[in-house]
């Protein structure tokens, strides 16, 4: 327990003198994890295998999947790390995820079906059962064998009525019964994934089908709303509120240790954005049934900064895109740095920053908040330009670069935008186009 408290809090040395008086294993998770956050990558992954193959029956899933993700990101290329994951003849806890990161990351296109299906026989109740079925769900209906795909789905709803590939079953039984001409419940389903999901990138899409005269950005601009205090004034909170008014924020998260809405609203009043934004997130995740998008708490999970800026740069671009691509890139961190190199709230590449800083005559501060804003814009209508002036394949070229989007133009076979962004290769950049346009989405309808 001492060590786990000194990790943390960042204290990985004093975590590691008080790990070595503990045994392998019963530790080896921790070990690895703090060796890993040591730089010591190579100890790390020797903690790791050994952990793996002989003493993951007993550490929580939690602990083994991070260790796996640390094992992985030790590799210079993610499919390597996959591959000698997967080479280690894992049979306990573990072996369903490395088993899923294959059918997902290293195994090609043609194959990725019948991997999934080997995948979902084997673990049919595991941690990834749900998502190997979606995938023969979605592979199913990408061969436009639609009776097979309904079947698969009406198994997926009811087996797994909740989980993360729920909404998207939900999407696309919509659309299955759209090309089987029956209407009223293609409609029905669309409306369940607004209703139920309203936050997700199916209800964006959802809304869409439904409402096609709005077009596929129906959002031009935002109205700016203030982050207050998450709940309305009423009987049971009047001292709470009271005392959040008064700024007696000590006594306010004491009183409200287990309301994450709160502890967000201290952090961000605070000026702790990162910390405001991840526990306002896990409060909203944890939510049955999510509030309408009049709710104060969605503020939390959606604050809005530097809006000004980006309005006043935004050229022919939409701003509220351009929000969400800096909520995705950096959090509106604008020291944020990534591993290799992209810099600011954009997450520029220095050299595609020079290049416009050349072209545009701007200043040449990567991190400086103006700079990067509009760099970043630049950049996007660059990317937006060439594309055909569509936002969804600039949003993937932003991430996964326009080579590779134009490359998928040839080689992807699809018939609407969904079936493109479905089998885009790259599986960061299918989740980062998802991530932008449900941010857009769930800004769209707070602000």
């Amino acid at each position: 327990m001492i060590a786990k408290s000194y990790y943390a809090n960042g204290e990985y040395t004093k975590a590691k003198d008080y790990l070595n008086k503990t045994t392998l294993a019963e530790s080896w998770s921790d070990f690895a994890k703090n060796e890993y956050k040591l730089g010591n990558k190579e100890k790390a992954n020797y903690y790791a295998e050994l952990g793996l193959k002989k003493h993951a029956s007993n550490t929580p899933n939690a602990d083994v999947y991070e260790v796996i993700d640390n094992y992985i990101a030790s590799f210079p290329l993610r499919r390597d790390g996959i591959i000698k994951l997967n080479s280690l003849g894992l049979n306990s806890t573990g072996a369903d995820y490395a088993a899923y990161l294959n059918c997902n990351e290293v195994v090609a296109s043609n194959l990725k079906e019948a991997c999934y299906r080997t995948l979902y026989e084997k673990y049919p109740s595991g941690q990834f059962s749900a998502d190997s079925l979606f995938n023969i769900f979605m592979a199913k209906y990408l061969q436009k064998k639609y009776y097979d795909a309904q079947r698969l789905g009406f198994l997926h709803l009811k087996k797994f009525p909740d989980v993360n590939s729920s909404p998207a079953v939900t999407y696309y039984m919509g659309k299955i019964a759209f090309k089987l001409k029956h209407y009223e419940s293609s409609n029905n389903y669309y409306k369940q994934v607004i209703a139920k999901y309203p936050d997700s990138y199916y209800a964006f899409r959802a809304n869409y089908n439904l409402y096609k005269d709005d077009g596929l950005f129906p959002f031009l601009e935002l109205n700016e709303k203030p982050v207050v205090f998450p709940y309305k004034k009423s009987l049971d909170n009047n001292l709470v509120v009271k005392l959040a008014y008064l700024k007696d924020y000590d006594l306010v998260e004491e009183l409200c240790k287990k309301d994450k809405f709160i502890q967000s609203w201290i952090a961000y009043e605070k000026e702790n954005y990162t910390i405001s934004a991840v526990l306002a997130r896990k409060g909203m995740e944890e939510l049955a049934v999510k509030p309408s998008f009049e709710d104060l708490r969605w503020r939390l999970v959606y604050p809005m900064h530097y809006y000004d800026i980006v309005d006043k740069v935004k050229g022919g671009n939409n701003p509220i895109i351009l929000e969400a691509i800096i909520k995705e890139e950096s959090h509106f961190n604008p020291f944020a740095k990534s591993s290799v190199g992209a810099a600011g709230l954009m997450q520029l590449m220095p050299a595609t920053y020079n290049e416009v800083v050349k072209k545009h005559n701007l200043p040449s501060d990567l991190n400086a908040e103006t700079a990067n804003i509009t760099a970043g814009s630049y950049y996007y209508s660059g990317l937006k330009k060439v594309l055909g002036n569509k936002d969804l394949y600039a949003i993937a070229a932003y991430n996964g670069g326009i080579g590779s989007v134009t490359n998928w133009f040839s080689k992807l076979i699809y018939s609407d935008i969904d079936e493109f962004v479905e089998q885009i290769p790259y599986p960061e950049t299918k989740n980062y186009v998802k991530k932008v346009l449900r941010t857009y989405w769930v800004y769209g309808n707070v602000y």
